[in-house]
């Protein structure tokens, strides 16, 4: 059984959110993430996406332990300030 990467599982959560089809025409893919980087706090490192959002917003993989919990923000933390959203 194959392993999907890290970009198939935030695609798969936004489609989620969003109420997306992979089939849909217009729907979320691979090509649409663009990395913006990662913060470490607090012993945990937290990874940024952008994605095309109706309002500036950018998918987030926080690694807790061996847990990769997935998520949306709407803000940057300060250290990735200068990177610009899709």
């Amino acid at each position: 059984m194959g392993t999907a990467s890290i970009e198939d599982k935030i695609i798969a959560y936004l489609r989620l959110e969003f109420g997306e089809d992979g089939d849909d025409f217009g729907a979320i893919g691979i090509s649409d993430l663009a990395y913006v980087g990662e913060v470490e706090a607090g012993g945990e490192v937290t990874r940024y996406w952008s994605f095309p959002c109706s309002e500036p917003c950018w998918a987030t993989v926080r690694f807790a332990g061996r847990q990769r919990i997935f998520g949306m923000a709407t803000d940057l933390p300060a250290e990735l300030s200068g990177a610009k959203s899709s």
